[in-house]
């Protein structure tokens, strides 16, 4: 397997908002497993062909698709029939409202959920499918060249690629407006910064709810209303992208991935991390992020 990254932060140490890999996986036949994280995903197969696996359906894989996949959608590619090179593009929601070139307020609020019927493998043969991959590739030439404002350029392509998806791909249609996540999203917004800050801390219900000016028991409530999963399980997925960035990015022992991550012991570490990645710790070691796709 080969692996190249580009990241928003540049440095792979640190958490990223955005990260851009290219990947080539050999064919194979693999196991469904759980797969699921934060990030908002977006695929782009270069060549090869397999099957790519949902909770609801199994797509088919063909040179040129898209797969877009909302925060917290499982999804885990099964079969690889020819050997795949792909392009895949993961980014926590608020990278789009962070900064200048940010997407419309409550835009990001489609990261965590789509229309029931939209189908995340593109149907290839729309202008709308034509203009996303173009995007993907203008996205990866920006990270690439680092010209000034470079940042600003991503996020800006990736806003469009969110406007073709509702316009062309029926992403968002049947979604209610959500009236409790629009209200408290800027509060959510500032919850989720401090978890981000203080990631690798001890953290309380009740310090990350005063962040939102909330009393515990309502904000976990809301929480869970707008970001579509409870608050534990995004501080733990959030530990485990931590995790998985240290381990990329260094040689540290285990144990010293463990506690800089968050978490308070091995055990609990490894039993985490296996729930949300289906593999253990030492196994993302050895393969990399390719097992995970």
């Amino acid at each position: 397997m080969e692996i190249r990254a580009w990241y928003i932060p540049e440095n792979p140490a640190r958490r990223f908002l955005l990260k851009l890999f290219n990947v080539r996986v050999p064919a194979g036949t693999r196991a469904f497993r759980t797969h699921q994280h934060i990030h908002f995903e977006i695929a782009l197969f270069r060549a090869g062909a397999g099957t790519y696996t949902t909770a609801r359906t199994a797509y088919p894989i063909r040179p040129g698709d898209v797969f877009v996949f909302a925060s917290n959608e499982v999804h885990c590619i099964t079969e690889i029939t020819a050997p795949l090179d792909l392009m895949n593009v993961h980014f926590e929601p608020r990278f789009l409202w962070s900064g200048s070139g940010s997407a419309a307020p409550g835009s990001e609020l489609l990261c965590y959920a789509h229309n029931p019927e939209f189908s995340n493998r593109l149907n290839p043969d729309t202008p709308a499918a034509d203009r996303i991959r173009a995007l993907l590739r203008e996205t990866e030439r920006e990270l690439t060249d680092r010209a000034p404002e470079y940042e600003t350029m991503v996020r800006v392509k990736l806003s469009e690629i969110f406007v073709r998806l509702l316009r062309g791909c029926a992403y968002g249609d049947t979604l209610p407006v959500n009236q409790t996540q629009l209200r408290h999203l800027d509060a959510i917004r500032r919850a989720t910064d401090y978890i981000s800050e203080h990631l690798t801390e001890p953290l309380t219900l009740a310090e990350i709810a005063a962040q939102a000016q909330m009393s515990p028991n309502y904000f976990s409530a809301v929480f869970r209303a707008v970001r579509a999963i409870p608050l534990w399980d995004y501080v733990s997925e959030q530990r485990v992208a931590e995790a998985m960035r240290r381990i990329d990015a260094g040689t540290e022992s285990m144990l010293t991935v463990a506690m800089q991550s968050g978490f308070n012991n091995t055990a609990n570490f490894n039993k985490t991390f296996r729930r949300y990645t289906g593999r253990t710790p030492s196994e993302y070691r050895r393969h990399g992020s390719a097992i995970l796709y």
